[in-house]
């Protein structure tokens, strides 16, 4: 059976389809913010260690920078945004793809 325009399903896919591209992108969005933060936090703790730590390496210094739970905070912020992200991208493209199959016939 071919659903029509009366089907109960297509309003909320019309509407998906309106409003997904922008939550999308507002999505997108936050998780850059969040990663630029999240590197922000993480140089900001490299120079405090740099100049408190005498003879230690590099990566001893990012070792110790990644311990600090202000680095850990960002860094779940940025997953959880790039999980928003994520979500709602496969989200529009699965009710693209619905869309794409209800009009083919």
């Amino acid at each position: 059976m071919i659903p029509d325009k009366a089907s109960p399903g297509n309003e909320d896919l019309e509407r998906s389809l309106l409003e997904l591209p922008d939550d999308v992108a507002l999505a997108k969005r936050k998780w850059s913010e969040a990663s630029l933060h999240r590197k922000e936090i993480e140089a900001e703790w490299f120079l405090h260690f740099k100049g408190s730590l005498e003879k230690a390496t590099v990566k001893e210094i990012e070792c110790r920078a990644q311990l600090e739970k202000e680095v850990h905070d960002s860094s779940m912020e940025e997953l959880i945004a790039e999980s928003e992200y994520i979500r709602l991208y496969e989200k529009l493209l699965s009710d693209k793809t619905i869309a794409k199959l209800r009009t083919a016939f």
